[in-house]
């Protein structure tokens, strides 16, 4: 399986607001070229990128399962509800490709032997300022479902 940071082609966020908040999911609005746009006061990278259990994953976390749409969905609820966290995004393996695609264009052979079906699904954590992102990286990765978890850039 391979893990690759993605765009956000493709994705679905989830933003808090001050109201009570909904479990539900909004699409990114994004203009004709597919590419999100950030409001000024949005974080333009995110802080930890969350990788999800594929088919087959080596990984001792997933035991050579997929992740499954309740173990899904209870990730995403558990970030969404984190104080510390401002928004998530998830990224399907498609969009997750697509970013692949790009960020590594160089490199021929590797784009040309990826399919789809090897990217994990992710989420893109975007935290509060002054959030403890190695305390969220390490709980998320507890949670089943959850291949693993890396900051995002800069490290």
């Amino acid at each position: 399986m391979l893990a690759v940071a993605a765009g956000t082609v493709g994705a679905v966020a989830l933003v808090r607001s001050a109201a009570p908040r909904s479990t539900a999911a909004t699409q990114v609005a994004t203009p004709a070229n597919g590419t999100a746009q950030a409001t000024p006061t949005e974080k333009t990278s995110y802080d930890l990128i969350v990788f999800l259990c594929g088919k087959g994953s080596d990984w001792p976390s997933c035991e050579g399962k997929a992740v499954t749409a309740a173990q899904r969905e209870a990730v995403r609820r558990w970030l969404h509800d984190r104080p510390e966290v401002q928004r998530v995004r998830f990224v399907d393996r498609q969009a997750g490709y697509e970013a692949f695609k790009k960020q590594l264009a160089h490199n021929e052979a590797l784009v040309a032997a990826t399919r789809p079906e090897d990217i994990s699904e992710s989420f893109e954590v975007y935290l509060e300022p002054g959030a403890d992102r190695d305390a969220v990286r390490k709980a998320v990765e507890a949670l089943p479902g959850v291949e693993a978890a890396y900051p995002g850039w800069p490290f």
